[in-house]
């Protein structure tokens, strides 16, 4: 083999290297919050079961006491059941209570019918629910163990 090309792919591999090696800017908590709640959302529209429940302590609680499988079959009823959905989330709060422990509070709109890699349209949604959340960090990851909702339009 010609010592250029050698030398041409050595770089090329150091280069590659070094983006996938180089430490990457940790996430405060409250961002690392947020991002779940926003990774929940997308998950949502892309009616992805698995990822709406991967944050989800197996331990969850809900309302009137119910758990992670309990929750599964709500998600499965009122999000799989459409053609598409969207979910608009115009405010959300996230009150940090100690480094690993945080409550989130925010207003879900959820639009029937959208159209992926269309914008939401909040004016068309067929429910709104205001949603608080506690949130725990287990090791690495943060999960959900415990909601209410209740709807906003009341």
């Amino acid at each position: 083999m010609n010592r250029r090309v050698v030398g041409i792919a050595l770089a090329v591999a150091v280069a590659v290297l070094t983006v996938v090696l180089w430490p990457k800017k940790k996430l405060e908590p409250e961002d690392q919050v947020r991002a779940l709640v926003a990774e929940m959302v997308a998950a949502t529209e892309k009616r992805d079961l698995a990822a709406m429940l991967e944050p989800v302590d197996e331990n969850f609680k809900g309302p009137g006491g119910i758990g992670k499988s309990e929750l599964k079959a709500i998600f499965f009823s009122q999000v799989m059941r459409g053609n598409a959905v969207g979910v608009f989330n115009p405010e959300l709060e996230v009150t940090m209570t100690s480094d690993d422990h945080a409550e989130v509070r925010g207003r879900f709109l959820f639009v029937g019918g959208k159209v992926p890699g269309q914008p939401v349209d909040p004016s068309s949604a067929l429910a709104a629910w205001d949603i608080t959340a506690e949130v725990i960090r287990a090791g690495s990851e943060w999960k959900f163990v415990r909601a209410s909702y209740k709807n906003a339009a009341q």
